[in-house]
């Protein structure tokens, strides 16, 4: 294995992430009766904002996790940036050892 973190573009690899959101989705929808609609444009415009923070996990050249968190001020102190994880997710098989949570410490 060859696991490497980076800080990523959305607009740059959303496409190659679509699979893992729906196992994602899979593995943690309550009501699996709701289908999963992502809305990808609302992404692509925080991330063209610079208001989406997006985090993958590699294996090679695969990705295998994200984060991505929309940052914005705060609305109690404008002057302070905030983060709010919107998702996280790291495929089973590398969920392994002292990896998740050391990409949680790189997030």
């Amino acid at each position: 294995m060859d696991i490497k973190f980076e800080v990523v573009n959305f607009s740059d690899v959303f496409r190659d992430m679509i699979p893992l959101f729906h196992d994602h989705w899979k593995e943690v929808a309550i009501h699996k009766d709701i289908r999963l609609d992502v809305d990808y444009d609302k992404y692509l415009d925080l991330d063209k904002a610079g208001l989406l923070h997006t985090v993958v996990v590699k294996d090679g050249d695969e990705i295998v996790g994200y984060s991505m968190s929309i940052v914005s001020p705060h609305l109690h102190c404008r002057s302070y940036l905030m983060s709010l994880n919107d998702a996280v997710f790291i495929e089973k098989s590398y969920r392994k050892g002292f990896m998740p949570v050391k990409f949680l410490k790189f997030v």
